[in-house]
């Protein structure tokens, strides 16, 4: 098969002419012979100068699949910019059109399956992470990583296991699914002093042994 930079074959077996400037490929036309299409570029090379440097990208990339990608060359076109385009087929069967730019860069190395599967595993991690520190919460029936948790909006003071009652306040503490009393007070402040103490009590041991399981899991 003859050929002349500038002039490739179509599949329709018409030669196209074209000639690269400034980064933009200008279509001459599409020609019957071989010798018409040469002969435009030809003329164009008179009209808008030789392009300094030229390789022959259609020929090294269409029909393979791109380096470090997912991606097979079918062929190529022309956008409505007036842009070079390559029709792709990624691995997964899905098409995609592209810029050879983007392929040399690397911007585009599948049709957007890798960007999912990476999405997914990314996802996927979290969830483990997320799992695996709520397991490492569980100490003594009670989960951790509740115990930090704000007052609830329908608190009636504001303050944590502390509800106001029609003789005063009471304090209470949830420890293992169980509510423990902690006593009926006059005032809000003797409630609060109530729960903070009891929090010392049941919460802390638990938060200092969820800690110190977290710090070896890092280390392990």
């Amino acid at each position: 098969m003859e050929k002349f930079v500038g002039v490739f074959l179509q599949s329709n077996g018409k030669y196209k002419a074209y000639i690269g400037i400034n980064g933009k490929q200008i279509i001459l036309g599409r020609f019957e012979t071989f010798e018409d299409a040469k002969q435009a570029r030809l003329e164009a090379e008179k009209r808008y100068g030789k392009p300094k440097q030229y390789r022959n990208v259609h020929e090294e990339i269409i029909g393979k699949k791109y380096p470090d990608s997912r991606l097979f060359v079918d062929g190529w076109g022309i956008s409505q910019k007036n842009r070079t385009i390559y029709h792709c087929t990624c691995e997964c069967g899905n098409k995609i059109d592209t810029s050879y730019d983007h392929l040399q860069r690397g911007k585009t190395k599948s049709c957007g399956c890798i960007r999912v599967e990476q999405s997914r595993q990314s996802i996927q991690q979290t969830y483990q992470k997320v799992d695996e520190i709520q397991k490492l919460s569980r100490i003594d029936g009670t989960s951790a990583i509740t115990l930090n948790q704000k007052v609830s909006k329908n608190s009636t003071t504001n303050v944590k296991g502390v509800s106001k009652t029609k003789y005063g306040y009471r304090a209470y503490i949830n420890v293992a699914r169980k509510q423990i009393h902690l006593g009926s007070f006059d005032t809000l402040e003797e409630a609060k002093q109530a729960r903070m103490l009891a929090e010392e009590k049941y919460y802390q041991p638990i938060l200092d042994e969820f800690n110190e399981r977290l710090n070896h899991n890092k280390k392990a």
